[in-house]
């Protein structure tokens, strides 16, 4: 009976030392499959993220990176003040997500610009020669689309600065 036992435990050394070492190298076998670039307060960006988007968007992987992280702090944002909504997310997020932002910088930002009739004339009159002879009234709605745009532009980049300073954000890359 004492070999038996001994024969049983020298099985089960072996067959526990065999799982250990399974175990070992499949362990040492593994890959890093993507690595995180960036985080932003408790998003993270990965390397493969990134590459995909500067592949669509055919732009430094950098200048990219700087576009994803402006993207998530407006979209936290938006979440934040209730001006998006998470499920309206469908087949196409990078495209849903656009316009959950778009809404955003539509009811935070340009809902608060006006454009006074001063500033309107104002750059008519220094631009005349880009107008071909139109008078002020025919082309007044597309100078005001052009102030709009401008003058929301001045307030998303202030806007974003403030966001910036306010959020946790680590560039790994």
């Amino acid at each position: 009976m004492d070999s038996k036992k001994k024969k049983y435990g020298i099985l089960i050394f072996c067959e526990l030392l065999f799982i250990v070492l399974c175990s070992l190298f499949a362990v040492s076998s593994a890959e890093i499959v993507d690595r995180i670039v960036a985080t932003i307060n408790d998003h993270v960006i990965t390397l493969s993220e990134l590459k995909e988007r500067s592949r669509i968007e055919k732009r430094d992987e950098k200048e990219v990176l700087e576009g994803i992280i402006n993207m998530v702090l407006f979209l936290s944002e938006a979440k934040r003040l209730g001006l998006a909504d998470p499920e309206e997310i469908g087949t196409d997020p990078y495209r849903d997500t656009n316009l959950m932002i778009e809404r955003f910088i539509g009811r935070r930002i340009k809902a608060f610009i006006l454009i006074p009739m001063e500033r309107s004339k104002d750059f008519y009159e220094g631009n005349k020669e880009k107008f071909r002879g139109k008078e002020f009234l025919e082309v007044r709605d597309e100078i005001n689309l052009y102030l709009l745009e401008e003058e929301t532009n001045v307030r998303l980049e202030r806007y974003l600065k403030e966001l910036r300073e306010k959020a946790d954000i680590k560039i790994l890359f």
